[in-house]
């Protein structure tokens, strides 16, 4: 567990660093089969999650869902799984611009327009941070059988909490209704507060359902569970991972997820010193935008 006193730097020690370890064909290939499903789901708005912060008497089962793809958001190049007891978990940052903003060191004349399409590349041309919250999804499965269940899952700061970066602050307007459930992670108390979660009101033609997550759920090596995890700040700026803790064949462990080997990142746009938007076709939306000249 890492201290809240240390400070949040670029590299962890070696010894806090999840454990990696090169996959066999069929690890590898039940991973690649759970996360693709997933990740469409993802991509559709639907975020596929059976999973939760609550808890009931027995693990829940997999449900599958193919929902039709939306174009509201955009998932970030896969990183190198996870791979810890007999769990093996897969990561992928969802930027969805109906719900997500960031902030960049750029002035507003430096960024450019962006391109609905290269949602994840202008960000990352723009160095720019997640603002106030950040999405990610998380798969996992098992590594051999009998089947893993997976307890609890929580998000745990790293290093100290900092006051918010300033900056620009960028985002793109959308019109597009969606519904999802998610778990919450509030990362301005400590530990952060996990809640399970809905955005939208009711359910649609696409099969997206609002239950309420519980745990525990089950997976083994050909059924997979995902998490979307929604983390939030209004106060910080904020380094974070997610850990699993499971049990399998009367041992018990805990998974740690982060972002290809480094801390999530979040900061509250509360120092921002100009809001830029946009709208879906490259027009700056002046009635959202703040002191941005560009």
């Amino acid at each position: 567990m890492v201290n809240e006193s240390d400070k949040p730097n670029d590299s962890r020690p070696a010894a806090d660093a999840p454990v990696r370890r090169r996959l066999t064909d069929n690890q590898l290939t039940a991973v690649i089969s759970g996360a693709f499903a997933v990740l469409v789901a993802v991509v559709a708005g639907s975020f596929g999650l059976v999973g939760s912060v609550g808890s009931s008497e027995t693990a829940q089962p997999s449900v599958s869902q193919v929902p039709t793809i939306r174009a509201t958001e955009s998932v970030s190049p896969d990183a190198t799984p996870v791979v810890d007891g007999p769990l093996v978990a897969a990561v992928a940052t969802v930027d969805n611009h109906c719900r997500q903003t960031w902030i960049t060191d750029k002035s507003p004349a430096e960024i450019p327009n962006p391109s609905l399409g290269g949602i994840h590349d202008w960000v990352e041309a723009l160095s720019a941070v997640h603002a106030d919250s950040r999405g990610v999804t998380i798969t996992v499965n098992a590594t051999s059988e009998p089947q893993v269940v997976l307890r609890q899952i929580r998000a745990v700061v790293v290093g100290t909490r900092e006051i918010p970066i300033p900056g620009t602050q960028i985002g793109i307007g959308c019109g597009e209704a969606i519904s999802y459930r998610y778990i919450s992670a509030n990362l301005d108390v400590e530990p952060p507060a996990m809640t399970s979660a809905t955005f939208g009101e009711a359910e649609d033609e696409s099969g997206v359902s609002l239950t309420p997550i519980r745990f525990p759920y089950e997976v083994d090596t050909s059924d997979a569970e995902s998490f979307y995890i929604e983390a939030q700040t209004s106060r910080f700026d904020v380094y974070w991972e997610i850990e699993i803790d499971w049990s399998w064949n009367g041992r018990t462990g805990t998974i740690r997820v982060d972002d290809n080997g480094q801390p999530f990142r979040v900061s509250a746009a509360g120092n921002v010193t100009a809001r830029c938007y946009w709208s879906e076709t490259g027009v700056k939306i002046d009635s959202f935008s703040e002191s941005c000249d560009l």
